[in-house]
């Protein structure tokens, strides 16, 4: 992945995101209809977004690891 510019999009690469936060970072800053159900699929096979800390039951992934994850959900119209 080429440099992500974190602070043009307003994200702190250091804050932590539940699945349900990158969800909406997909959504509100990329535009990508990423769905919970989808992000915890993926999980569930080992394909997820990387869990950087646990609190309580609740996974959590920096933006860092974030963002990276959620364009990995994206691919050329050309491989549909």
């Amino acid at each position: 992945m080429k440099e992500f510019d974190f602070e043009a999009h307003g994200i702190d690469p250091n804050k932590y995101f539940t699945r349900k936060g990158i969800v909406a970072l997909a959504r509100d800053v990329f535009g990508i209809p990423l769905t919970k159900g989808t992000v915890d699929k993926l999980a569930c096979e080992g394909k997820g977004p990387p869990v950087d800390a646990i609190c309580g039951k609740r996974h959590l992934t920096r933006g860092r690891n974030a963002v990276p994850f959620i364009l990995s959900q994206v691919r050329p119209a050309t491989e549909a």
